[in-house]
């Protein structure tokens, strides 16, 4: 899932250093990031946060874990994993740093089971956080 939901991002902001990150973030980061560039307030309803600090320091992390949803599949993932769930309740994880193309599932072996695990719970918590903001 991780492979089909990655963008390329490029911003260029006047008076700042070109740079690259490899920091973690979601599409929903890039309109709070611009507003803070523009000196504009965020407004309450927006889900993301301003990455502005990446510009400055594009070595420090950002976000553990970014969240996506398409159609019924909840999807998180952090440097080293994706972990899928579907709403029929089947799960997808990925082990990045073995298989970075995502071609082998692990989520049912016996050695990811704590990995899966704390996968499920950054899915949850990056869940309730998105269902959180009131629109």
């Amino acid at each position: 899932m991780r492979l089909s939901l990655r963008v390329p991002l490029i911003i260029r902001v006047p008076n700042s250093q070109t740079g690259v990150t490899d920091a973690l973030v979601e599409t929903s980061d890039i309109f709070p990031t611009l507003c803070k560039l523009a000196g504009i307030p965020i407004p309450e309803t927006v889900q993301g946060k301003s990455f502005e600090a990446l510009f400055e320091q594009p070595d420090q992390p950002f976000r553990e874990v970014v969240y996506s949803r398409f159609r019924d599949a909840d999807t998180a993932i952090t440097e080293r994993f994706s972990y899928t769930r579907f709403g029929s309740g089947a799960e997808m994880l990925y082990d990045l740093e073995a298989d970075p193309h995502e071609t082998i599932n692990v989520a049912g072996e016996d050695a990811h089971a704590q990995h899966i695990e704390k996968m499920r719970t950054l899915l949850e918590q990056r869940m309730a956080e998105a269902a959180a903001i009131e629109f």
